[in-house]
């Protein structure tokens, strides 16, 4: 059958595939995952996504948001009791874009009537971090979950876990699959780091047998998926209540300052009206720290373009090497001041505009310096700076997050 030349809406379905409590046995969740009648000419989800790919961002998001819609009408028509979560995927592309009209009703009515879990994956995390964190604090204030699906694919994001603050970590097939190695342990002690320091559940996927779900224990995952408890599937006709209901952390995140010199107050400031040098010596301190550090994420604040100089380029294009995220800020820097920097421009009211900022965050790593200009003009070895220096895990991830939200997407 040739494929239809218009995105297949209609012909969308969902199948449910059970996440299951390791311990107890019982199914805690669903995972909805798209299905296409043969009328759309698609023989699986992936070609139906190619295509509408190639009809361009609006086409997809529209698919993305019927397939959203296809698990959620399922679900409510399953009659999905409140005590059992209900996982749907979501692209990173879509998170900008409101539902169409005609499908918001149903995602209306899973609002406070379903146990909803966002399933974002992690291999696109970065590219969007700003609206991803956005679209992460929005769910979480109507009451849903998030998971990050794919985790171990690419070690690159592992420093976004604190950041995003997911419910749910899902580790990848990969990871039960391949014998450890070092890439496997840095892996899984920064999962178990993130959930350790946030709360989040481990989940395992692609569990095939009962060895696999042995394994998935001992890497610290309380929850599994996979063919050795069900395949994907119709909606079950019959729920048994689970004992313990999947944990969601329910609680919105910590607001997010204007600047992270918003986050300093008078008794945590180290340092008053400093000269320019003694903060530059820190600055340099913090990036050759950078350099040595699994995946970091790197965002500086310079105030004016100028001052990412050549030699600035050269140190910040070396990071990129192995972190997951360098940028820069400045007023008039282009968007990607050095090869594989990411940049935003500030604008001249910015209030972050006058701060010199140099943050860096890791997996088992965190560490910000975090400054104001006193002079605010003329030139800027004579400029003098309230400062502080902060290891502080709370307080370095707020601060990446407020310079994050400034970022444009990739």
């Amino acid at each position: 059958m040739t494929p239809a030349t218009t995105t297949p809406v209609d012909g969308v379905r969902a199948v449910y595939q059970p996440i299951v409590d390791l311990d107890s046995g019982d199914t805690v969740a669903y995972e909805a995952l798209a299905r296409f009648d043969p009328e759309t000419g698609y023989p699986d989800p992936a070609a139906a996504f190619d295509a509408a790919r190639r009809q361009g961002p609006t086409a997809l998001a529209r698919l993305d948001h019927a397939c959203i819609t296809a698990a959620v009408q399922g679900a409510l028509e399953g009659g999905l009791p409140a005590t059992t979560a209900l996982f749907v995927n979501i692209l990173p592309t879509t998170l900008r874009r409101r539902v169409p009209k005609d499908l918001q009703p149903v995602v209306a009515a899973a609002a406070g009537t379903l146990r909803i879990v966002v399933e974002v994956t992690e291999i696109h995390v970065t590219a969007r971090p700003a609206e991803l964190l956005a679209f992460a604090a929005r769910n979480r204030g109507r009451g849903f979950g998030l998971a990050v699906d794919d985790v171990g694919v690419n070690p690159d994001s592992l420093a976004l876990l604190p950041l995003l603050r997911p419910d749910v970590i899902k580790l990848d097939r990969s990871i039960l699959a391949s014998r450890p190695t070092v890439h496997t342990g840095r892996i899984l002690a920064a999962v178990l780091a993130a959930a350790e320091a946030t709360g989040a559940v481990i989940l395992a996927e692609g569990i095939e047998c009962e060895r696999d779900a042995q394994v998935a224990r001992t890497l610290g995952a309380t929850y599994g998926q996979g063919w050795h408890f069900a395949r994907p599937g119709p909606f079950p006709t019959q729920h048994t209540t689970p004992r313990t209901p999947l944990p969601l952390l329910g609680t919105a995140p910590d607001v997010v300052p204007r600047t992270p010199f918003d986050l300093i107050a008078d008794e945590r400031m180290l340092g008053r009206d400093a000269p320019y040098e003694y903060l530059l010596a820190i600055s340099h301190d913090l990036e050759a720290k950078a350099a040595r550090l699994d995946a970091p994420i790197v965002v500086s604040t310079f105030q004016d373009a100028e001052r990412f100089t050549p030699a600035t380029a050269q140190r910040y294009q070396g990071l990129t090497a192995a972190a997951s995220i360098v940028a820069a800020l400045a007023t008039d820097l282009p968007c990607q001041p050095a090869p594989g920097v990411r940049g935003a421009r500030l604008r001249a009211d910015d209030p972050v505009r006058h701060d010199w900022n140099v943050v860096v965050l890791a997996p088992h790593f965190a560490a910000a310096l975090i400054a104001r200009d006193r002079t605010r003009s003329g030139p800027v070895e004579h400029r003098r700076y309230d400062y502080t220096v902060t290891h502080d895990p709370a307080t370095v991830t707020l601060a990446a997050q407020s310079l994050l939200d400034r970022l444009v997407p990739t």
